[in-house]
């Protein structure tokens, strides 16, 4: 049984029957299944309330289940196997807080789809959404002093998972399979080929002149460190201002910690519109503070700066493209070809020399 996107699976008797022998529960009861309020570009996301009927309310427990997407998707393909061996040698290793893995059904076999079911952990989430965390929320509101304790959290959890250690086993899940010399090199031809598999009727020159650009000055860089791939505040859960867990691990990959430094610098970026929280690092405080706690100077800056500001870029086109697919948005809107993260992209092209 295949379920519809935007849809939940707790009606399905299979979907029911199987969590609960997972989890040990003779009679399960979902009370409530809600969809985040924000975030959630790529993969479906549902919060449940699971309840044992033998023992009633007092036995509610929340849990998070992600599916891969029913309709149309950001990406080519979508393997949540990925995800689960990373929380899941992360959660082995203690340094970095991730959620736990409750049940998996990674072939899809109990409604259709790939899923994973885990722990819910309560806190806050810097939104992503309009208005996001730059505009309103509790880090907006916070004072300067707990945005710094934030910020430096943030950097500081990022630095931990760049030292987390990489099994064989782990590297062979996380190694994209296109061709390349070095883990950076198949990132960068990961990227490319989201781009060519669909970047809509519009002609994106600005897009293939960033790539061509990317992949004739590539840096020739073997480190193939453990990535999040999507480090922003808005995949945290946090208390005190702390993170205290980190969220989706879809992108999550090897390569050099400045694909993520720098993606994190270009996401803030973008969602502040150039204006940072005042307790936030400046760009060249946040590299100061990661290469103090890292040990090591980045490399390549202008290179990654690029990198990232691409891949933002083009993530965005196929996030535009997935809702013209569902109708929320025209064919022929001028943001899939002008947006935020395209004039950045155009900003930065200016600068660089032939």
């Amino acid at each position: 049984m295949t379920t519809a996107q935007g849809a939940t699976p707790i009606d399905d008797p299979t979907f029911c029957s199987w969590l609960a022998a997972r989890l040990g529960i003779a009679k399960l009861q979902i009370t409530d299944a809600r969809a985040p309020g924000a975030g959630g570009w790529s993969s479906e996301t549902w919060m449940l309330t699971l309840r044992d009927d033998a023992r009633g309310a007092t036995s509610d427990r929340r849990v998070v289940l992600r599916l891969a997407p029913a309709g149309p998707a950001m990406f080519p393909e979508y393997d949540l196997s990925r995800q689960v061996a990373c929380m899941r040698a992360l959660k082995t290793a203690g340094g970095c807080p991730v959620p736990g893995i409750l049940a998996e059904d990674l072939a899809g076999t109990v409604i259709g789809r790939p899923l994973y079911v885990m722990d819910f952990i309560p806190g806050g989430v810097p939104s992503d959404d309009t208005p996001n965390l730059f505009e309103a929320g509790f880090l907006f509101e916070a004072s300067p002093a707990n945005q710094q304790r934030f910020h430096e959290a943030f950097i500081s959890s990022m630095a931990t998972l760049h030292r987390t250690s990489v099994s064989d086993d782990l590297s062979r899940k996380l190694t994209r399979p296109n061709a390349g010399p070095t883990a950076l090199a198949r990132e960068l031809g990961w990227l490319r080929g989201i781009f060519d598999w669909d970047h809509g009727p519009a002609p994106q020159p600005m897009l293939e002149r960033a790539l061509d650009l990317l992949n004739a000055r590539l840096p020739d860089d073997p480190r193939e460190r453990l990535l999040w791939g999507d480090a922003r505040p808005a995949n945290v859960v946090v208390r005190d201002f702390v993170p205290i867990v980190l969220l989706d691990w879809e992108l999550a990959t090897l390569g050099p910690p400045e694909l993520d430094v720098f993606w994190l610098i270009e996401m803030n970026r973008m969602r502040s519109r150039g204006r940072l929280l005042p307790g936030f690092f400046s760009d060249a405080q946040m590299i100061a503070r990661y290469e103090a706690l890292s040990g090591r100077a980045l490399r390549e800056p202008d290179w990654h700066i690029l990198f990232a500001a691409t891949k933002v870029a083009i993530l965005m086109l196929r996030h535009l493209l997935v809702r013209v697919a569902c109708d929320a948005l025209p064919i022929d809107h001028p943001v899939l070809t002008d947006n935020v993260a395209t004039r950045r992209l155009s900003a930065l092209l200016v600068e660089v020399p032939p």
